[in-house]
């Protein structure tokens, strides 16, 4: 995901996005934070990362910047799948990315707000310590600006990974509620049998 911390800066995949040639197929206005949101369709065919997706067997690719939703999606699947993209759907799921970013560039944000005071820190008490001990001299020096610097990373490695679990954790309920939205609004027995045939699916190329 790329992305930056201001909420009214946050991007996912800026380069996909700027990459497709050509007019939407399709646009309309979704309801996003009790606001109208654009979103635009394009064929994944008018990127030039079509291949790149294709040979991971990614059919559709979503992508937000200067808050605009933009979807590029291969020709066969959303003729398949096109109920999944309903405008109901697409405001869940639009829900569902921004809150998802949300969270992980409020993350972003704390993990370099806390690697700069720790390294502030570490380092005004590193010359702290020299100014008073001033005979040290030689590897004592390193040791000493480096022992603090090595702790601190340790200790925010440890947060930063409970940070990951908890991020997770957090899509998964994030994900479970865009599924159950979905499936208020389709109904269980028809959203179970296109996700049924969404797990098979395979597109055999001809010429892309």
């Amino acid at each position: 995901m790329n992305l930056f911390t201001n909420k009214n800066k946050i991007q996912l995949l800026p380069f996909v996005f700027n990459s497709v040639e050509g007019n939407a197929f399709r646009e309309e206005n979704c309801l996003f934070k009790d606001q109208e949101k654009k979103i635009e369709f394009f064929y994944l065919k008018q990127s030039k990362y079509n291949s790149f997706f294709l040979n991971m067997n990614q059919y559709v690719v979503w992508t937000y910047l200067n808050g605009v939703f933009r979807v590029l999606i291969h020709e066969e699947y959303y003729d398949k799948f096109n109920a999944l993209y309903q405008k109901e759907i697409n405001s869940f799921y639009m829900n569902f990315i921004y809150e998802l970013l949300n969270k992980r560039a409020n993350i972003i944000k704390k993990n370099f707000l806390s690697l700069g005071i720790g390294f502030a820190a570490s380092l005004v008490l590193s010359t702290l310590v020299k100014s008073l001990i001033p005979n040290l001299n030689g590897y004592k020096v390193v040791m000493l600006f480096a022992l603090p610097i090595i702790l601190f990373l340790i200790i925010l490695m440890f947060f930063m990974k409970k940070s990951d679990k908890k991020f997770q954790l957090d899509k998964k309920k994030l994900f479970i509620q865009f599924i159950q939205e979905s499936e208020n609004f389709l109904g269980k027995e028809e959203l179970e049998n296109i996700l049924s045939q969404h797990r098979l699916y395979r597109h055999v190329p001809e010429n892309e």
